[in-house]
């Protein structure tokens, strides 16, 4: 083997007369971990990006209706919650609350389901909810708010 200076290091050739940096396989890693956060980071910017976009048409050409809820339930999931440091992580579970919904565009049902923030102790199978829906795509629909963060719900012959 013969040795060859390289961009100031000394390298030496293998068998075939080519030649390596020394840590080309540290290299090789450190450019994968660079591509795999890019990866990543772009991903995540893709999202953002979706769901800033159909937020926006959501509040531009949406179109309110009445929807009627059809099934309020939980289930318990669990996911990871980090701890008072860094590296410490713990499995949680908590009780999600999802909402199933049907609602009537152009005579043609469409039924949904929504994962809802927090307990919804007033809203009961049979309630009238105000939904709001795409006018070219009534599958993209989803839960309307009052200015308070609310849901708008009709009680069917219940009291308030």
């Amino acid at each position: 083997m013969t040795a060859q200076k390289i961009y100031g290091t000394e390298q030496s050739t293998g068998k075939r007369g080519t030649f390596a940096p020394k840590n080309s396989n540290a290299m090789n890693w450190n450019r994968l971990k660079i591509w795999l956060i890019a990866g990543c980071v772009l991903v995540f910017l893709l999202y953002l990006g979706h769901a800033i976009w159909l937020n926006h048409r959501f509040e531009k050409d949406g179109v309110a209706a009445m929807g009627i809820v059809t099934r309020v339930y939980s289930k318990i999931e669990s996911h990871s919650e980090r701890g008072s440091s860094y590296r410490t992580q713990r499995r949680v579970k908590r009780k999600i609350y999802y909402l199933d919904y049907r609602f009537t565009v152009g005579g043609r049902d469409f039924a949904r389901s929504q994962r809802l923030g927090r307990d919804p102790e007033a809203i009961r199978k049979g309630d009238s909810i105000l939904i709001c829906y795409l006018p070219d795509n009534p599958e993209r629909s989803r839960l309307a708010f009052d200015e308070e963060g609310e849901h708008i719900v009709k009680r069917n012959g219940r009291p308030h």
